[in-house]
């Protein structure tokens, strides 16, 4: 027995505050499909993945490691503020 979900959808939604620059209200979509070091996508979560990124949603693949990466990259968490061992390679 599966989820009884849709195929495709990730396992987790968040919305993440517009920066202050940002002159619009509201917040950004996130999508994190959560998994395991060797973890593979399926066909559906593919295509999941492909409409996200043709709806400017933001879609993560991944573990806490992956997110907190995304977070540092896009400039809404400092890396001084995780632990060495979280930080993303420089």
């Amino acid at each position: 027995m599966g989820t009884r979900q849709s195929p495709g959808l990730p396992d987790l939604f968040a919305f993440i505050p517009y920066e202050h620059g940002e002159k619009r209200r509201g917040a950004h979509l996130l999508a994190i499909e959560v998994k395991a070091p060797r973890g593979r996508m399926s066909p559906e979560q593919i295509e999941f993945q492909r409409q996200c990124q043709l709806a400017d949603v933001h879609h993560i693949v991944g573990g806490l490691n992956e997110v907190i990466a995304w977070l540092i990259q896009t400039g809404r968490l400092m890396a001084e503020q995780v632990p060495y061992y979280r930080r993303p390679p420089a």
